[in-house]
């Protein structure tokens, strides 16, 4: 009977199970979109980190009375990783101190038992034998080595030179690193050193590594002893690497490798010796983790919403089909069914018709999560069945008997007079059932709930939609009452169409679940439009900010005066090209110092947001340069000195009886720098002893530092002090050198331990100033302050603790000195920096010190216009100023839109557009579903003399009301669902520390979501109601009731 009843009925059965589908299917995509995203994080992370990031090393170094062996840390690393990390590769290196063509260079030399992989062989063969060694082709080119070569090489221990190897140490050939770096050197940079030198005032050369075979460091070739003449290695390490399988690994091995890291972290450090455990993989995981938790937020956000639309849509299809069913409900009931017969022959039709929806729905799930995997997400995310689908779709079918439940109860509930009634009663007043009280108080609470912060979870994640249908059913019951009261109105003034709308409004019972169902369409359009298009700007937003500029450029130039020059060559009129330094001080709470070319910077940079407040022209202020001197020769007098020489006992070369270089550091106007290192300061000497040079001063040069610098291979300490009694050039007064407070010291003098410092004491005269140190291999100075007053600053975030309101604060100059700052005024982020930055002028720093300091200071370049990003590197490198590192703004959005974020978003143009089609599909099915009934009203008004035209505008404004007024309701609803549930929307996986994410609405978005929703609607509406008039012939009144 169930088939009979499908069979004639075929249309609305399988609207039902078409309903149902999408029910089922929102319900069962939710887990596999989930799943899927997942594990295109997975992917998507694996692809931006190298494989020397994702791998374990385990690294142990020598202690005494203990010989470095591989076997401990392969015994030490987890069985549970075994199947997603490979079995780990030996790599063993040493320092050996190596006399070349340019001096004595620390060297870094690796062993390996695989020498030659990942490395262009240019020459020679792999070595095989202890101590025999590649070199790369560039540092054997510069030394002149050729095969077979002997080096000298000695194992560099500290500060000390350990004896002869066992075996001398011979070049067999030259190698190239391979790009990328493979096997036992991934991560490494083995060459680039060749022919420079470390930065400082004792600069010695520096060298490309050397590659051996682990036979060089052997358990027989380590030192027996730690004795100072001990033969054989006596400082060596190993590391073993465990690479990540990228293929193999899985969510789940992801979620483990945290907890088995911090296992292997607890059993590395109780081996003897210590084992150091290194590895990124964990930070892949956390965001791997958290973009999972931003996933469970944002999919079920979405598809909750729409499935509960579907829910109501079902509802409204199953309560037209029962009403289709009212004859046969009372045929029923007459046959002695009662209300519980005609309950199970309506729930097994159209529950029947639903069932057979269910597993469409779960197959329609399946396919559009393979189309997602396929176009959205990031390549090799693998097909899976994860078994909360079979659940979700489980849960989604028994939604769907629910609502026919629910629309049949209702009916079967009346009697059987009033089920036999060709039209329904009416329902009068404003009363609400019992379910529809419900869900408004429900949503009143959620609404409360979440708006205090105080809601989490399923119900937080329904209330927009909640928030929509009970706005819908309240507009519902009030619309009806409204249109009556204006249709007897409009009869009253004679308005025929008026009265004609208004009173089919007030008549017909599926206006109210129309008004509900376009409300709650309109609302979720409108939500899920704004919710992609505010993802989308402030992902663009945020990478704007934090990168900068379009293109961003860091050099390896300490030069910035240098740096601008050249950018002048190629950009001369400063409009899309700009220096940028940057100088940190020692603690990372402190402000970093940001320095630009104001004019400029406003020109080049990128201000995404309120650029009205980078008015930067208050910074262009020249400060008080430091001492300085003018001419073309150098003068500088000794007063006295006094050093004592401290030997230690040891086989390190020594100058016993020589003093100190004497050094000097002068700033040029145009940016440059001069160091000289004049003649030795005598040990002692009470005796002026005068020092000249000549300088390219004829236009002035600061004195940026005075000290004293080492020579060759000395391992003495020298601890004294010695006096500046003069220091001039000879076309301009003697040096102002002589405050100590203009000077900054380096290191702190102890009494307890031997540490290298420099001090400035008062001299004894504005011209004259003493210095106490103590100096070991390497050579000290003080430093320059600079200026005595205080340069202007925006400074960006809070404030240095303790600065006084109007007051200064430390900020560093381009050498890492401190300089005064004084605040003129706030910004509200740093364009491509940090939260906590001082932003001062750079031709002011240039002022008082014209290099940056080593380590703390960088150097960037910001282009306003990608295109002229080659000719920028092209004359940068033409100058010898290489390029270590480039950001890209477009770069940095793909990143971020390539988050859990930005895909779970994407599902909101498939929620709005399925939200608008069902509202657009419930116009369509009322209407046909009444339309034998509605048209034979419309015939009786044609017969009665209405004309068509007035018809054909009343019908067409019924339907086009009830869509403008449902429509303006769910556009609101809309906007307060998203200034209720965006907050709970992550859009980053990790918060910026500059950017603040902007939620308020799209306006432009929210407008074309409305233009589109009620225009698609309107047409529907407009097109159903005058087809719905052309069918009222007069035919229809002698059709059988």
């Amino acid at each position: 009977m169930t088939w009979a009843a499908l069979r004639y009925r075929p249309e609305q059965a399988l609207l039902l199970a078409v309903l149902t589908a999408l029910v089922v299917g929102c319900a069962a995509f939710a887990p596999l979109y989930e799943r899927a995203l997942a594990q295109s994080l997975l992917r998507e992370g694996l692809s931006r980190m190298p494989p020397a990031s994702t791998a374990i090393e385990l690294t142990s170094s020598r202690e005494p009375g203990l010989r470095v062996r591989a076997e401990p840390l392969r015994e030490v690393f987890p069985a549970t990783l075994a199947g997603v990390y490979g079995p780990g590769v030996e790599r063993w290196s040493g320092r050996v101190f190596v006399t070349g063509s340019q001096g004595v260079s620390t060297v870094t030399l690796w062993g390996s038992p695989t020498p030659c992989e990942g490395l262009v062989l240019d020459a020679g063969r792999c070595p095989q034998a202890a101590f025999e060694v590649l070199a790369s082709t560039a540092e054997a080119r510069l030394q002149g080595w050729v095969l077979g070569t002997v080096l000298t090489a000695v194992e560099a221990r500290g500060i000390t030179r350990g004896p002869a190897f066992p075996s001398p140490v011979t070049v067999v050939g030259t190698y190239t690193e391979g790009a990328p770096a493979v096997g036992p050197w991934a991560g490494l940079r083995l060459g680039g050193r060749a022919g420079t030198v470390s930065a400082g005032l004792a600069a010695t050369p520096l060298m490309d590594a050397l590659v051996t075979t682990d036979r060089t460091f052997a358990v027989d070739q380590q030192a027996t002893s730690f004795g100072p003449g001990a033969v054989g290695w006596f400082q060596s390490a190993i590391t073993v690497t465990h690479s990540l399988d990228r293929v193999a690994i899985t969510l789940e091995d992801l979620d483990a490798i945290p907890a088995a890291l911090a296992g292997l972290g607890d059993a590395a450090a109780r081996t003897q010796p210590r084992i150091a455990v290194s590895s990124a993989v964990a930070d892949l995981a956390t965001d791997v983790a958290e973009g999972r938790r931003q996933v469970l937020v944002i999919v079920p956000l979405l598809m909750a919403q729409l499935a509960l639309l579907a829910v109501v849509v079902l509802g409204l299809v199953a309560g037209s089909a029962v009403e289709q069913r009212r004859p046969e409900a009372a045929l029923a009931r007459l046959r002695g069914g009662g209300a519980s017969g005609a309950r199970r022959l309506l729930v097994a039709e159209l529950g029947a018709a639903a069932t057979v929806g269910a597993p469409l729905g779960l197959l329609g799930a399946l396919g559009v999560t393979s189309l997602v995997r396929a176009n959205w997400l990031a390549p090799g995310v693998p097909a899976e069945l994860p078994w909360t689908t079979f659940a979700a779709a489980g849960l989604g079918l028994i939604l769907a008997w629910l609502a026919i439940f629910v629309a049949v109860g209702g009916v079967v509930r009346e009697s059987v007079a009033a089920l036999l009634r060709r039209v329904p009663s009416r329902q009068r007043g404003r009363r609400m059932g019992l379910v529809d009280a419900g869900i408004v108080g429900v949503s009143v609470a959620g609404v409360a709930a979440l708006a205090s912060g105080n809601l989490a979870g399923p119900l937080a994640l329904a209330t927009p939609a909640l928030v929509a249908l009970a706005v819908g059913i309240v507009l519902a019951h009030l619309l009806t009452p409204v249109a009556a009261a204006v249709g007897r109105r409009s009869l009253a003034r004679g308005r025929l169409t008026a009265t004609l709308t208004a009173v089919q409004i007030a008549r017909r019972p599926a206006v109210r679940r129309i008004v509900t169902i376009i409300t709650v369409a309109t609302a979720l359009a409108v939500f899920a439009v704004n919710a992609l298009v505010v993802g989308q700007d402030n992902r663009q937003l945020r990478s704007r900010v934090e990168t900068g500029a379009a293109v961003v450029l860091t050099t390896d130039s300490d030069d910035p005066a240098r740096v601008e020059k050249v950018l002048r060559q190629v950009d001369p009129a400063a409009a899309k090209a700009t220096p940028v330094a940057w100088i940190r001080q020692g603690s990372s709470e402190s402000i970093t110092t940001m320095a630009v070319m104001p004019e400029e910077f406003a020109r080049v940079a990128d201000l995404a947001v309120d650029p009205a407040a980078f008015d930067l022209r208050p910074l262009q202020v020249a400060g008080t340069l430091p001492p300085s001197i003018t001419g073309t020769r150098l003068s500088v007098t000794i007063g006295s000195s006094a050093f004592d020489e401290i030997v230690e006992a040891s086989d390190a070369p020594k100058r016993t009886g020589e003093g100190p270089i004497l050094a000097v550091r002068l700033g040029k106007p145009g940016g440059s720098e001069q160091t000289l290192s004049l003649d030795p300061i005598p040990l002692s000497s009470t005796a002026p002893v005068v020092f000249t040079a000549e300088v390219d001063c004829p236009q002035g040069c600061s004195v940026l530092g005075i000290g004293i610098d080492r020579v060759g291979l000395d391992y003495r300490i020298l601890r004294g002090r010695f006096t500046i009694a003069d220091l001039r050039a000879d076309a301009g007064p003697p040096a102002a050198i002589g405050r100590p407070d203009t000077w900054l010291g380096s290191g702190v003098k102890r009494t307890d331990v031997l540490a290298p410092y420099a001090l400035p004491v008062d001299g004894g005269s504005p011209t004259s100033l003493t210095l106490d140190l103590l100096s070991d291999r390497s050579g000290v100075r003080i430093s320059a302050k600079g200026a005595v007053g205080e340069l202007p600053a925006f400074v960006v975030g809070a404030l240095p603790a303790g600065t006084a309101p109007g007051g200064t604060f430390q900020g560093a100059g381009l050498n890492g000195i401190a300089v005064q700052l004084k605040p003129v005024g706030m910004l509200p982020y740093t364009p491509g920096g940090p939260a906590n930055v001082a932003i001062v002028s750079l031709p002011a720093l240039l002022d008082r010190a014209s290099t940056l300091a080593p380590v703390v200071g960088r150097l960037q370049v910001y282009l306003s216009d990608p295109g002229v990003e080659t000719s920028v590197r092209d004359a940068l490198l033409a100058q010898g100023i290489s390029i270590k590192d480039t950001q890209r703004q477009g770069d940095r959005q793909a990143l971020y839109d390539s988050s859990a974020s930005a895909w779970g978003l994407r599902l909101a143009v498939v929620v709005g557009l399925l939200a608008v089609l069902m509202a657009a599909l419930v116009l369509v099915l009322v209407v046909t579903t009444a339309w034998r009934t509605r048209s034979r009203d419309y015939a009786a008004l044609r017969m009665a003399g209405v004309p068509v035209s007035a018809l054909r505008r009343a019908s067409a404004l019924e339907q086009g009301v009830v869509v403008l007024v449902a429509g303006a309701a769910g556009i609101l609803c809309g906007l307060l669902a998203s200034r209720l549930a965006l907050p709970m929307v992550p859009l980053f996986t990790r918060p910026s520390a500059t950017y603040v994410a902007d939620l308020r609405p799209a306006w432009t978005a929210v407008a074309g979501a409305t233009a589109l929703v009620l225009g698609l609607l309107g047409v529907v509406a407009v097109v159903v109601g005058t087809r719905l008039v052309s069918r009222a012939t007069p035919a229809r009144l002698r059709e059988q009731l």
